[in-house]
């Protein structure tokens, strides 16, 4: 009793996991007299390629048609954040690509969230700011992989 009688020890080392892909930022600022300053930014990022191979002699795996990968191909996201005196906002908007669902079966579509935030500056060392993450209450409803029936792994509801 309570001897430790076997440790089985399994490292796995990829022989090989290759990805090609495009990112695109751009940022553009303007100001104004009337109405404050603003600035618009646009992310987005799609993989082309992802090929695994675990061994040496072993098979390629081709993740982009693989719906055991839980991975998006794509993302994007853009906000616009404006200020003007002590008022300042920002609103984010997230698109997710398309994921598989639970079972593994098909794609869900791709999802969009977004969140809004507001901050006025009471001094030079207070300020008050609201955030609402989720603005909408969008959760991607996925019935297939059983409780909590959204993508737990793949995005947080809340934002």
């Amino acid at each position: 009793p309570n001897v430790i009688k076997n440790i089985n020890i399994v490292p796995i080392n990829a022989a090989s996991d290759h990805t090609r892909g495009i990112d695109f930022t751009s940022r553009w600022r303007w100001k104004t007299d009337s109405f404050g300053n603003f600035l618009w930014t646009i992310n987005y990022s799609r993989v082309l390629e992802h090929e695994y191979q675990q061994s040496k002699d072993g098979e390629k795996d081709d993740y982009l048609k693989d719906l055991s990968i839980p991975d998006w191909r794509d993302r994007f996201n853009t906000s616009l954040s404006w200020s003007f005196g002590d008022w300042a906002s920002t609103v984010l908007v997230n698109r997710y690509g398309k994921i598989p669902n639970g079972d593994q079966t098909a794609y869900l579509s791709p999802t969009y969230l977004v969140n809004w935030s507001g901050t006025y500056q009471i001094s030079p060392k207070a300020s008050a700011s609201i955030i609402i993450n989720n603005l909408f209450d969008k959760v991607k409803r996925d019935d297939t992989g059983g409780w909590p029936y959204y993508p737990v792994g793949s995005y947080s509801p809340f934002g």
